[in-house]
Parts: structure tokens; C-alpha cells; sequence
């Protein structure tokens, strides 16, 4: 947001009101205060459903996300994804990149770290548990990696929602 510039029609995975993971056309704009400094930014989200054409582009890469979606606690090889798109990782993960700006790697790591955000509100479960129903090795390995995503560690997360 830095730029100014709002980015728009992004697609990315989020967990509707039921708790699965879906599919949300985003649009990040920014906001401006009377100086035209950024302020803030503000968004808009809209469900994949009934936008099948604007998905077009990655339907190629369908069959692995949604793969993901279903498994996205276990250990994923990204060559069982690749198969799955009739493609080879590393045409797999060029695919990711253009249509999620990640890697399928980081695609996986994102969605765990979301359904542990929403774990952390809503559950007493200790964090090492929830870490392993994640699929992460460890507590340790866990908070390693949501601190590198959201620069605070599981524990103030859960605090700062209580």
C-alpha cells in the first residue's frame, strides 16, 4: 500500500462462516486522509461462488487447491499436487506464483497459520496441540513460523484476543 495504488481481483483463500476454506475475490485499496497520506486500507471480499468465470485462469491449478483445502493439516508433497494438476512442480509452482503471488509451499503455510488465528480465538486448546493438529512438527517450529508471518508469537495472538 505503500505505492498508493490499490490491488485489485485477487484471489485467496479464506474460511467462510461454516469453517471451510473458500475461495474470495479481494480488492485492497488504500485510504487517504485530507493531505493524501495512506491512513489505513480498506477492502472488499466477495465469494468465489457464482464467479466460475472469473476463476478461469486458475482452473489449471484447481484440483491441487483443492486438494489443499481438504488436507491442508497433513504433510503435503508437492509432487502428489503436481500429478493432481497434470503438471510438474515446477510448473505447478510457477502457476501459484502467478495466480497467488506464493509459492504452493507458502499457500500451505498460509491457510495453516489462518486456521490456527482462528484456533487461537476461539478454543482453549494449548498451543503445542493446536501446532500439531496443523501439521507443524512441533510447537516450537509453529511459533517460529506464525512469528515470521505475523511478527508476534501464537501466545500474545491468543492474549490480544481475551
Amino acid at each position: 500500500m505503500q505505492s498508493g495504488k490499490p490491488r485489485l481481483h485477487i484471489i485467496e483463500l479464506f474460511f467462510n462462516p461454516q469453517g471451510i476454506p473458500d475461495w474470495y475475490i479481494t480488492n485492497k485499496l488504500p485510504v487517504f486522509d485530507h493531505d493524501k497520506n495512506i491512513i489505513g486500507v480498506m477492502g472488499t471480499a466477495q465469494s468465489y461462488q457464482g464467479r466460475h468465470q472469473a476463476m478461469r485462469p486458475y482452473l489449471q491449478i484447481d484440483s491441487a487447491v483443492q486438494y489443499i483445502r481438504e488436507h491442508f493439516r497433513e504433510h503435503i508433497f508437492i509432487a502428489t499436487l503436481a500429478k493432481m494438476a497434470k503438471l510438474s512442480p515446477r510448473q505447478l509452482n510457477r502457476r501459484f506464483q502467478e495466480t497467488f503471488k506464493v509459492s504452493p509451499q507458502s499457500f500451505i503455510m498460509k491457510l495453516r497459520l489462518q486456521a490456527a488465528c482462528e484456533e487461537l480465538r476461539q478454543s482453549k486448546l494449548p498451543i503445542a496441540e493446536i501446532a500439531i493438529d496443523l501439521g507443524f512438527h512441533d510447537q516450537s517450529s509453529f511459533t517460529l513460523q506464525f512469528r515470521k508471518q505475523l511478527g508476534i508469537t501464537p501466545n500474545k495472538y491468543r492474549k490480544s484476543y481475551r
